[in-house]
Parts: C-alpha cells; sequence; structure tokens
C-alpha cells in the first residue's frame, strides 16, 4: 500500500492534507475556498487515504461545496 499512498498524508496528516490542498485549489483557481475539521489530529492510515482519494478527485465550481461528515470524534 505504501507506493500508492501519497506521502502528503505522512508528513502531515488527513487534516493537513486537506487544508493544504484547499489553499492551493484556491490561489490556483481564484475561487473562494475554505477549510475545517472536527477529526482528530490523525486516523487510521486506510481511513485516510479513501478520505484523501475521494476529497482530493472533486473539483467544485460554480458555487458547488464538497463535505465530506464522519463519525463525531466524541461519538466514535
Amino acid at each position: 500500500m505504501g507506493e500508492l499512498r501519497p506521502q502528503v498524508l505522512d508528513a502531515l496528516g488527513l487534516v493537513g492534507a486537506l487544508r493544504d490542498e484547499v489553499e492551493l485549489f484556491g490561489r490556483a483557481t481564484g475561487v473562494e475556498a475554505g477549510f475545517s475539521s472536527a477529526m482528530p489530529a490523525r486516523v487510521s492510515p486506510e481511513t485516510e487515504l479513501v478520505l484523501w482519494r475521494t476529497t482530493s478527485r472533486s473539483r467544485p465550481g460554480g458555487g458547488v461545496a464538497i463535505e465530506v461528515l464522519g463519525p463525531s470524534p466524541l461519538t466514535a
């Protein structure tokens, strides 16, 4: 699985990687982009990879928002 896993996930974790991705997207496109998370700092490597692949392939445009919801850290 290591060769399929982006290095940014190992370096920053999912939350940091998504925050960076959103910032880069906003700068590159001029689209207003924001990121917030209530996720714990780290989740399982498998969960990180699935959520990364799902969100990094989604490119909103024209007022579309992407929201990824998971279990609350208080109830998980």
